[in-house]
């Protein structure tokens, strides 16, 4: 063997590397990561055997927790009583979606139901309320990213001894790329939030198409609410429409799109005025006239419905008018005593109708009570 084939490397090592072979291990985790699908999560509606069952659990949800109605002031004490009540009580996530609705008011239970199909649990009503109020501050492995605000990393990957080749020397330095991370927590945060909204905007709001029987409003609110929340600017919002739209939609979007001059609110008033219906306003208010609170509907959900015929008949409505309505739908029992007291506007009308409602539910509870005593002593006396 000659001297130049001891001193020279072996073949092996100055082979380039063409195929890389994932372990086993590794190559079956990372097919199963890629190749399944992940499931979607959906709200559990909680039911109840009788009537009586669902009164005595709201009864005592409502005796251990307060209602918020969205004050600012109130909401890290409210979300600290209350998620003390469901961890000492016991209470499951499956009954969260139940009891959130009974805890909200006003503005509070209008942006739950503005969210209701991402929100499964108290925990996640929690965090979009304190985002909402700019009071969440995530949990990051570092203090703060100020700490990793400028990070220079070696882009010169490091050699192995043992496979170390002879370099020549030279007075260049070594070169090195600096990586600057410039986002805050707050934009990290936003970020993730708008990511799941997209996604979700994608995976579950149905495609309009243009047909008759979608209801261009519901359609758009649930849309734009969607929007508000992930902080997406009006130029961006024109640009995602498309995706939600299908067949004759689709076709009109793309007809049009010129013309709407990439305007948000050109593109609103131009969709209203081609999808929406002209008899809407009619037959808002022929249902308006045509509703009525059931017996087995709680005064919560009786005044949401009635806002929304309200703003769907004539969003112009005098709170008059709206008032009068009111009076004359709510169920015949608490008719009577909701007139005794004379509210003055339909939101003093609804707390006046919510108090007397609560009142009702006690003592239907303490007859139940006394019934069953009187009905235990009878049977007392006769086993005597």
């Amino acid at each position: 063997m000659s001297s130049d084939d001891e001193d020279s490397p072996p073949k092996e090592l100055l082979q380039p590397v063409t195929q890389f072979q994932l372990p086993p291990s590794l190559s079956s985790s990372l097919s199963m990561e890629t190749n399944t699908p992940t499931p979607v999560k959906k709200a559990y509606q909680i039911t109840f055997p009788s009537r009586d069952e669902e009164i005595q659990y709201t009864r005592k949800l409502l005796n251990h927790c307060s209602v918020f109605n969205g004050d600012p002031e109130q909401l890290t004490t409210w979300l600290k009583d209350t998620s003390t009540v469901l961890v000492n009580e016991g209470y499951p996530e499956t009954d969260h979606p139940f009891i959130i609705r009974h805890l909200l008011a006003d503005d509070a239970l209008d942006y739950y139901l503005a969210h209701e199909d991402i929100i499964f649990n108290f925990y996640d009503l929690r965090k979009l309320f304190l985002h909402k109020h700019h009071l969440l501050t995530p949990l990051r492995t570092v203090s703060t990213l100020d700490s990793i605000g400028t990070l220079p990393l070696n882009t010169t990957p490091s050699l192995l001894s043992s496979t170390q080749l002879p370099i020549t020397t030279s007075d260049a330095p070594v070169g090195h790329t600096t990586f600057t991370f410039n986002q805050s927590i707050d934009e990290l945060t936003q970020n993730d939030i708008r990511k799941t909204i997209i996604e979700d905007l994608q995976r579950n709001t149905p495609k309009f198409t243009g047909e008759h029987r979608q209801d261009v409003i519901k359609w758009l609110k649930h849309i734009n609410n969607k929007f508000d929340t992930a902080g997406i600017p009006d130029v961006k919002r024109f640009d995602f429409i498309s995706q939600l739209f299908a067949k004759s939609a689709l076709d009109w979007f793309y007809d049009n799109k010129t013309k709407l001059n990439h305007s948000w609110s050109d593109f609103l008033e131009q969709f209203k005025r081609t999808f929406d219906s002209p008899n809407r306003a009619r037959i808002a208010m022929q249902k308006l006239h045509s509703y009525t609170q059931s017996p087995q509907q709680d005064m919560r959900t009786f005044c949401i419905e009635m806002r929304k015929l309200f703003l769907e008949a004539d969003p112009e409505m005098s709170s008059t008018m709206k008032l009068e309505l009111l009076l004359a739908k709510v169920h015949p029992s608490y008719r009577l005593d909701l007139l005794k007291q004379q509210p003055k506007d339909i939101d003093d009308f609804e707390i006046m109708a919510k108090d007397l409602e609560n009142t009702y539910l006690v003592l239907d509870a303490i007859e139940q009570n006394v019934q069953s005593i009187h009905g235990l002593g009878s049977r007392v006396i006769i086993a005597l």
